[in-house]
């Protein structure tokens, strides 16, 4: 595998101090359950668990073009806003649209489990709240699911999570244009379809548009009995299939809360996640897919 290097950033604004020599968070700034994404050169931080409640703030990240040198740049720097007329929450996922940041579910500190799509207008930090979906889709209140971004036909795909009636295993489908959900009911046997999960990974294959990669997760049954997963689906939304995935190569343990993202067109990463045995893996692994 070639060599994956990890560096400190430094940046003004930054709420982070060290443990043990490494960055971290203090207490009233994000620790987790928060979203990141990317727009104009700027890296967008929202919501997430302080240590104490979920949280309505939002972090930008300017100066990307410069993280990564040695010393401080001053181009580089953190800017908070604390949205008004929203939710607090954690556990959600968010998504950028025409500039504008989305966000659906998640649980606020009360721990009500949410429903609503937030729209946050990345320019002026107004919030318009959607809460009456055009839909017949059951379970709209989710947290710690995953999803993504389909710009060609500006739709979102969201797939599991946690309600209070229990896990859950489902693919929902966002329309922006029409403010509606649609359940996609799948078309694959029932061994072939992933048990129901939260805190997984979902990723779109970008050279197949309408193929989507699931790794890992927590899983609980009736009986409570749970289970951290390590296994890999690859969900095909125009067939509404589910198919297994056997990988070659140094396959990751089983776990959950990691994070996965794209490299280009052809290789994901993966890194982190909670492994029951052990707190937090710190191992990386890249796919080619």
């Amino acid at each position: 595998m070639e060599k994956i290097s990890c560096i400190s950033v430094y940046a003004q604004g930054s709420p982070a101090s060290t443990y043990e020599g490494e960055p971290v968070f203090n207490h009233g700034t994000f620790q987790g359950g928060h979203t990141i994404n990317t727009w104009q050169q700027k890296l967008v931080v929202y919501g997430g668990y302080n240590g104490i409640d979920r949280t309505k703030d939002l972090y930008l990240l300017d100066g990307l073009e410069f993280v990564g040198e040695e010393e401080l740049n001053p181009e580089v720097k953190w800017n908070k806003q604390v949205l008004q007329n929203t939710q607090d929450r954690a556990g959600h996922v968010s998504w950028i649209r025409q500039d504008k940041l989305y966000s659906y579910g998640g649980y606020n500190t009360k721990h009500l489990v949410l429903s609503d799509i937030a729209e946050i207008d990345l320019a002026s930090f107004q919030v318009t709240n959607h809460t009456n979906f055009k839909t017949k889709s059951q379970d709209l209140d989710r947290r710690w699911h995953c999803g993504s971004y389909l710009a060609q036909s500006d739709k979102a795909i969201i797939h599991g999570g946690w309600n209070d009636r229990g896990p859950l295993g489902d693919v929902l489908l966002y329309d922006f244009s029409n403010n509606s959900f649609e359940t996609i009911k799948s078309k694959s046997n029932k061994e072939s379809v992933p048990s129901a999960r939260r805190w997984h990974t979902l990723n779109p294959l970008i050279h197949r548009s309408d193929e989507f990669f699931v790794f890992g997760g927590y899983t609980a049954d009736s009986n409570n009995k749970s289970s951290i997963l390590g296994d890999q689906y690859i969900f095909n939304l125009t067939n509404g299939t589910w198919n297994a995935v056997t990988t070659k190569g140094d396959k990751p343990a089983p776990r959950c809360r990691h994070t996965m993202s794209l490299i280009g067109t052809k290789q994901m990463i993966l890194i982190g996640g909670y492994s029951g045995a052990d707190k937090v893996k710190r191992h990386t692994r890249r796919y080619m897919c």
